[in-house]
């Protein structure tokens, strides 16, 4: 079982490639099915990388805030004090992953439909491979936005399977 002290190295190595990687930018995904060619836009802001690392936030002295979470990781302020790891193992399971998935281009080669019910995870589009994928839903204005990590083989979850052709990344 992962302790906090653990949690918060990988907890910050992800803050960072985060920031490098994808903060406010949007992330074109061109894919290939089997009779067509799709496109997706995904966008990576502040607030969504709490939900991929599977903590819950302690409000304590008001904490309970993701922009400031992340705000915390990047500036090595995240203490153990400030969150709680699942007790049902799904943080030290995103966790596992996290940081090989914000690595360049999310080591994605497969895009598809999340097809599983699963009352405690609701996500729409799963981008990743066999080693993990990250979960999205749309936004209010039409944009993907990461809202989960799962440490799965992507295409046990998916269906409408697509190969990803191509990834772009330009500034919000």
């Amino acid at each position: 079982m992962i302790n906090k002290k653990q949690a918060i190295k990988i907890i910050v190595e992800s803050a960072m490639l985060y920031k490098e990687i994808f903060l406010n930018k949007n992330l074109l995904i061109i894919s290939q099915g089997k009779d067509e060619i799709c496109t997706y836009e995904m966008r990576f802001s502040k607030t969504n990388f709490l939900h991929l690392t599977g903590v819950k936030l302690l409000e304590i002295n008001g904490y309970n805030n993701a922009s400031k979470f992340f705000d915390d990781c990047i500036n090595h302020r995240l203490s153990e004090r400030s969150f709680d790891i699942n007790p049902d193992g799904t943080t030290e399971l995103k966790l596992k992953v996290l940081t090989m998935l914000l690595s360049k281009n999310m080591k994605a080669s497969i895009i598809g439909d999340y097809s599983e019910y699963n009352p405690k995870l609701y996500t729409e589009k799963l981008a990743g491979g066999i080693r993990g994928c990250l979960g999205f839903v749309k936004d209010k204005n039409g944009y993907y936005v990461p809202n989960t990590v799962l440490n799965v083989d992507i295409r046990d979850k998916i269906s409408n399977n697509q190969r990803i052709l191509v990834m772009a990344k330009k500034l919000i």
